[in-house]
């Protein structure tokens, strides 16, 4: 079954034979612990912009792992806007 899984995986997608398919537990919120646990290093810290739920269990999860510093963050407003784009 994992193999057929896999091979299925790859014609729906298009992943090529020289890439490998991980099958991971968890849903997207499990995610939120993945990316900082692989990417951000101990002693240093991230940039968040926090423009709802989601974002907000982002910053959650990146604090157990490292640093924090929120970059933006649209709480006071009951996130009815996000950040000016910098042009």
């Amino acid at each position: 079954m994992l193999q057929q899984t896999e091979k299925d995986i790859r014609t729906l997608a298009g992943v090529p034979d020289d890439y490998k398919v991980l099958f991971l537990p968890g849903g997207a919120s499990l995610q939120f612990s993945m990316v900082p646990l692989n990417f951000l290093p101990r002693d240093g810290s991230a940039d968040y912009i926090v423009s709802g739920a989601w974002s907000q269990k982002a910053v959650k999860e990146a604090k157990k792992v490292g640093g924090v510093k929120i970059a933006w963050t649209g709480e006071a407003d009951n996130f009815k806007a996000i950040p000016a784009r910098a042009t």
